[in-house]
């Protein structure tokens, strides 16, 4: 009992030096660590249960407080302490047959739209962070907006930003940010849970079967919010907020989704396919990709183009 609290505590400690170290190296050595940060919480909540994930979250929110500054530890406590014990909690839920013969495990789909609702809770949960509204961040959007575009007038010989423009550039982007929050740790966070997955499985410490994620299915209510979020933007204020961050974090669970059905039906026939897709995401028109697979995503349900298009599906693989 006290050795799965000591390793969740390691892990813990091990995503908060991760965490701290992003702010602190070059810009690629901290995008690489930051990517990387809930990695090692969620190993030990996969391999330990929750309740590793959770003493590792609490010790890792103490050391940021303690290093850095009370409100950043309460941020690290809500972006990685909570999300990693709630995703280890759901990989472990599962539920015995009547008649004994095998265990329903929780739904990979509906963990990706859980992701999904962490990711847009989570620019909401920290908004009094930052008392209670973004544009505290506008003169720092503004400062950033101006260097980029210096930058780009210089190499490229173009004309520079003008104060109307970087003002009106700058609102869109503090108007954006939840979205971009919401999605971007949805991303980063599902791909973490994807690695910590494998790292697990490998071990043979993987609590439950590995799912097949060509057969991947969110629940209705994924959509459900997209749409309500859409109509939270249209309102307002408060209400803009929220519903930026359900669409940020909607579109990426839904994208992932797209994603799922495009693997289905290319295994059979063009797996090649796959490539110029995956290309396609580091460029600019990988936002355009993302957006279409979300909308493949959310228009499956009524397509069901796995049933009719994707054959029968190969045996979902388990650890020996």
């Amino acid at each position: 009992m006290i050795l799965k609290y000591l390793i969740g505590i390691g892990g813990g400690l091990a995503s908060a030096v991760l965490f701290y170290s992003a702010s602190r190296g070059s810009v690629w050595l901290s995008l690489i660590l930051l990517i990387l940060s809930p990695l090692p919480s969620l190993i030990a909540g996969f391999g330990w249960g929750w309740q590793a994930a959770a003493a590792g979250g609490i010790a890792g929110s103490l050391i940021m407080a303690i290093a850095v500054s009370g409100k950043f530890g309460v941020g690290y406590f809500l972006a990685l302490g909570v999300p990693s014990a709630i995703a280890a909690y759901l990989v472990y839920l599962g539920r015995e047959a009547k008649d004994a013969s095998h265990v329903d495990w929780y739904p990979a789909g509906h963990m990706l739209a859980a992701i999904g609702y962490m990711g847009a809770a989570l620019p909401i949960a920290v908004l009094p962070l930052f008392g209670g509204t973004y544009a505290i961040l506008e003169p720092a959007m503004a400062d950033f907006a101006t260097k980029v575009f210096a930058r780009a007038s210089a190499e490229f010989a173009t004309r520079a930003l003008e104060p109307t423009a970087l003002k009106e550039l700058t609102a869109r982007m503090v108007d954006l940010l939840p979205a971009a929050l919401a999605g971007y740790w949805s991303i980063l966070f599902t791909a973490n849970v994807y690695l910590a997955g494998r790292v697990m499985r490998a071990a043979g410490l993987l609590p439950r079967p590995w799912p097949d994620l060509h057969t991947l299915e969110l629940p209705s209510s994924a959509s459900a919010l997209l749409l309500a979020g859409i109509a939270g933007m249209l309102v307002g204020g408060t209400a803009r907020i929220v519903g930026a961050s359900v669409c940020g974090g909607m579109l990426v669970v839904l994208a992932f989704s797209g994603l799922s059905v495009i693997h289905c039906l290319a295994r059979h026939r063009a797996q090649w396919a796959l490539w110029p897709l995956y290309i396609s995401m580091p460029t600019p028109i990988g936002l355009y990709t993302l957006c279409a697979a979300a909308g493949l995503g959310l228009a499956e349900p009524l397509l069901q183009l796995r049933r009719r298009f994707g054959g029968t599906p190969p045996p979902v693989k388990t650890p020996d």
